[in-house]
């Protein structure tokens, strides 16, 4: 290791490692926020936490599958941009060192991480997906306890599938609800007439050993059943007492417990891969899993070779055009990915040729730039804008100059004058690269997550494209904080090295006065994530969560939180409304229940049904 290559790696790995922390924590993010009300339900019963511990740390493999690559990428083009950008890399060509010197330190780290990625994908990833599967006998105390915090007193619970419950009280030092209501909903005459099972109490039990789902046990209970018999349209109604009735959890999804399940093909080392004789249905996913093991790391090393390629060009835009270039690359690469995986398992392109394309075309081009000595036209485009925005900028006119703040005058007055915009400039390019970025990659990795089930279910492209434009404005909600807080010290950091604080501070200018735009910024943005949360996100995190049931279960759901004009209402006297439809610009409703319900028992007095309604406000 000459002192010219241990200077590159130096330069190179600390980009590399922060782009790693920082992509693993955002993809992260989502998969801990699951878990993290279970934690405090888990500790604060005394119940061990070792398996939700378990079940998070399995999930980390899997996104190193994809964050160890991005980041080799976007770092290699930061560290190179900068370099450029300071002439250095001229400095280098001019003392005599070729850009196949230049190569040898990029391809030691691609081939480092390249190993480390062999690990993972042959190793670590398969262990956490046994563990995952390992955790089912933990499940039922996972879902119990999922299901204990979820419900809550006097609101409406519909996010377990198939049922809406309605409890009046909970007793939280014993966990016993009090006047119980619970509509079995479903299809056909079940959306119309639900079964409905009221109680004066009754609790949520933990599963017995061997048993993979909770129960909920009913005291004083009542069940009533309305089925049509077809004769005349006429209805049957059954009412049905018990002193205790029992009610098994059920999500559509588990098996049973006596059933064997066929170990998946993502859960074996490479060993047992290899050994496999996969039968003629599983072939296709054989393949593709045993090819995208030995892609994933050998995309380390084409990654270090397009970063070789591309950044290692005079650039005067330095690390923010080595951050946007890396984001752009990472994801053309990945939507080649996602398209030739998916036709490799569905059998429209060989499997050797569906995984490893994207691999073949990036080397390919990689290594036809480094030896062609620069780049494409096409590929200066970031150049070509960075030169056009410069001469905007030098053919605007001057802004006045503003007036000094006299002693005593708050720190806004003048706002904005022009550092103020040159700031804010900065900040908010900063934060839109970062954003759409984060975006980006969290958009790839969900949809890596959902391949499998795509494929097999055979989903087409608009519900996957509809699911994802509905997903966005969740994720930018997690993004924009982080955003800010990268932009902020990105931004005064490039001032700080290239002088420029120094200079304002000597010109008379105040810390305390270079952080007004930033904080006009942040109060603008927080005034905008307010209006997200309140307005978009209600609508389209219902919208995404339905499309992501009917990816992943190939049908839609039947949960009615998703379906809008099946609302349930509780309303004064202890009178429970459901219906179908209601049509607000002639006050009608269709197939309106209505509920009576016993004060003490909660048990139902009276129940109306009528196909149509109308209200009458007088």
């Amino acid at each position: 290791m000459r002192l010219i290559n241990r200077y590159l790696v130096r330069e190179i790995v600390p980009y590399v490692a922060l782009t790693l922390v920082l992509l693993t924590s955002v993809i992260f993010l989502r998969e801990a926020s699951r878990f993290s009300e279970l934690f405090i339900v888990f500790s604060r019963n005394g119940m061990p936490t070792g398996p939700l511990f378990r079940l998070i740390a399995a999930v980390l493999p899997t996104i190193f599958l994809y964050t160890v690559p991005i980041s080799l990428l976007i770092g290699t083009l930061v560290g190179l941009s900068r370099l450029s950008s300071d002439s250095e890399i001229i400095a280098m060509r001019a003392s005599g060192v070729s850009r196949r010197h230049l190569m040898y330190p990029l391809l030691a780290i691609g081939l480092v991480a390249a190993g480390v990625m062999s690990y993972v994908t042959f190793e670590l990833a398969p262990a956490g997906h046994r563990t995952l599967s390992s955790l089912k006998d933990a499940r039922g105390d996972i879902i119990y306890q999922g299901i204990a915090t979820q419900i809550k007193p006097r609101v409406f619970e519909e996010s377990i599938p198939g049922k809406v419950f309605f409890i009046r009280d909970v007793d939280r030092q014993t966990n016993e609800w009090k006047n119980i209501f619970i509509a079995e909903t479903g299809t056909g005459d079940a959306t119309e007439n639900p079964t409905i099972d009221t109680a004066r109490s009754g609790r949520l039990t933990s599963p017995l050993p061997g048993m993979l789902l909770p129960e909920f046990h009913l005291v004083d209970a009542q069940a009533h059943t309305v089925r049509n018999t077809d004769e005349r349209r006429k209805l049957e109604y059954n009412v049905q007492d018990a002193q205790k009735l029992s009610i098994v959890f059920q999500t559509g999804e588990e098996p049973a417990a006596s059933e064997p399940r066929p170990q998946d093909f993502d859960e074996m080392d490479i060993a047992t891969l290899l050994a496999q004789e996969p039968e003629s249905d599983r072939a296709l996913s054989y393949g593709a899993e045993l090819h995208k093991r030995f892609a994933i790391p050998v995309t380390c090393v084409i990654f270090a070779v397009i970063g070789l390629a591309f950044g290692v060009y005079n650039q005067r835009s330095g690390r923010s055009f080595g951050l946007v270039l890396g984001l752009l690359l990472t994801v053309i690469f990945y939507v080649l990915s996602i398209g030739g995986e998916k036709s490799a398992r569905s059998g429209a392109l060989p499997v050797w040729l569906g995984i490893w394309g994207p691999n073949i075309a990036f080397a390919a081009f990689a290594l036809w730039t480094t030896l062609r000595g620069r780049l494409p036209k096409w590929a200066q485009l970031g150049a070509l804008v960075t030169e056009l925005m410069r001469r905007i900028r030098a053919a605007a006119p001057d802004p006045p100059a503003a007036a000094h703040r006299t002693a005593g005058a708050p720190l806004w007055s003048g706002f904005p004058r022009l550092i103020d915009r040159l700031i804010l400039s900065d900040l908010g390019r900063h934060v839109a690269f970062v954003v759409l970025g984060m975006t980006a990659i969290f958009v790839i990795f969900t949809i890596f997550e959902l391949l499998g089930a795509i494929v097999s279910n055979g989903v087409g492209a608009g519900v996957v494209v509809g699911y994802v434009l509905y997903l966005v404005p969740q994720i930018v909600v997690y993004m924009l904080p982080l955003a800010v807080l990268v932009a902020v010290m990105v931004t005064f950091g490039l001032m700080a090295a290239g002088s420029q604080i120094v200079a304002l501070k000597a010109s008379g200018q105040s810390v305390y006065r270079l952080a007004v735009p930033v904080l006009a910024l942040a109060l603008g943005l927080s005034f905008a994530l307010f209006a997200v949360q309140n307005f978009v996100l209600p609508t389209t995190n219902r919208q995404q969560e339905d499309l992501r049931q009917q990816i992943q279960s190939g049908s839609e759901p039947a949960r009615t939180v998703y379906q809008t004009d099946r609302q349930w209402l509780f309303g004064k006297e202890n009178r429970i409304f459901y219906y179908r439809h209601y049509d607000p610009a002639t006050d009608s409703f269709a197939n309106l229940s209505i509920f009576d319900l016993d004060p003490e028992t909660f048990q139902i007095s009276r129940r109306i049904y009528a196909a149509k309604a109308s209200w009458d406000a007088e």
